[in-house]
């Protein structure tokens, strides 16, 4: 869905998300805090917190979880080479 900035009421007037320099320059500000902070490693650390008890009560099932996975995954790859032939 293309939603028109010009009629949303949530839109700041005046910004895009064009890559102007300004833009690529708050990005790079962005990016610079991110890795300052270890932000990315920490919510990735919190969401293996997370995660780690489910895992542990289901790590009997996850093989099968796998292979199911990796069936699921063979079948669309086929398709899809059907599809580009």
């Amino acid at each position: 869905m293309t939603v028109d900035h010009a009629k949303s009421r949530w839109w700041i007037t005046g910004t895009t998300l064009d890559p102007t320099e300004s833009n690529i320059r708050v990005a790079l500000l962005d990016v610079e805090c991110k890795e300052g902070t270890r932000y990315v490693q920490r919510l990735a650390d919190i969401e293996a917190a997370l995660q780690q008890p489910v895992i542990a009560d289901h790590l009997a099932e996850l093989p099968e979880m796998r292979e199911e996975y990796d069936a699921a995954l063979e079948l669309a790859r086929d398709y899809l080479a059907e599809g580009a032939a």
